[in-house]
């Protein structure tokens, strides 16, 4: 894991934007650095790829495998989870995406492995796209996220609002908790994990916890490629004019009955999103070979 998030942050940039937020949702602006003047979407890959185990895999099966000298397999039954959906309906690698930066960012530990959950190869992962938790200054937060892996910015948008308006319902909070309360994967000695037990067995009250939304939303960029220096002035002016627009338009289609959700958009603009998912792809049936 230190290794994933350390990749991470090498490649990955969170920048400070100077957009005056009116609405009651966080919004992060990410981009991926520059390697060689280009920008660099390959490496992005490399990373997805590399953190699939991690991703895909609980804690105790990586052990498993190490402690039976069967590393290889390790790979194989990461691979063995991804669903075999065709590549513009699979999400699996978004939802890594998301375990990368909810892990390299914003401190997040996994509940569980929701890979794990799904019952067949071509089926998506159902309910919300990823199920963690923080505990800061003796306060326990679960972190129910949902992904748009998507190359149109607005098409995102629409799509994820209209899933969290199914998904932020009491019955379908409740819900997402009975299904991850059998499959919580906190270790038994940890001191946490009781708390985070009566949180999903709702012993207790719902409006008693804590909960944030990470949302992350790709989108093609073509403006990427004019440049090459992710710390030149020109790029930071850019990414700053680029991102204040797509927290506009974010602020613009929020509905108001999900502003007492505490929802956080991160926003990644990718040079390609289909050339990322299409080696991606390969990578994949690579290993399959």
């Amino acid at each position: 894991m230190r290794t994933m998030v350390r990749k991470a942050t090498s490649l990955i940039i969170k920048h400070e934007i100077s957009f005056s937020q009116n609405g009651p949702h966080a919004k992060d602006g990410f981009t991926l650095s520059y390697n060689e003047k280009g920008y660099r979407d390959v490496d992005l890959v490399r990373l997805i790829a590399h953190s699939l185990p991690l991703f895909a895999l609980t804690e105790r099966e990586i052990q498993e495998c190490v402690e039976n000298g069967e590393l290889s397999a390790i790979q194989e039954m990461a691979l063995s989870r991804i669903s075999q959906a065709k590549r513009d309906k699979k999400g699996d690698y978004g939802e890594a995406l998301l375990f990368i930066l909810l892990a390299a960012f914003y401190g997040n530990e996994r509940i569980v492995t929701k890979l794990k959950l799904r019952s067949s190869s071509t089926e998506q992962i159902k309910g919300f796209d990823c199920a963690n938790f923080t505990y800061e200054n003796g306060e326990l937060t679960v972190w129910l996220g949902e992904v748009k892996f998507y190359q149109d910015f607005s098409s995102a948008v629409d799509d994820v609002i209209e899933e969290l308006v199914k998904h932020t319902t009491a019955e379908y909070i409740k819900g997402e908790f009975r299904v991850l309360l059998p499959n919580c994967e906190i270790n038994r000695n940890s001191p946490l994990r009781d708390r985070i037990l009566s949180v999903l067995d709702g012993s207790t009250s719902l409006d008693k916890v804590k909960i944030k939304i990470p949302v992350l939303l790709t989108c093609n960029s073509t403006q990427l490629s004019r440049f090459n220096d992710a710390s030149s002035e020109n790029f930071l002016n850019f990414v700053d004019r680029y991102f204040s627009k797509k927290f506009e338009i974010i602020e613009r289609k929020m509905p108001k009955s999900l502003e007492r959700f505490d929802v956080v958009f991160i926003v990644l603009p990718l040079h390609d999103v289909k050339l990322v998912k299409k080696k991606l792809d390969d990578y994949e049936k690579v290993l399959e070979l």
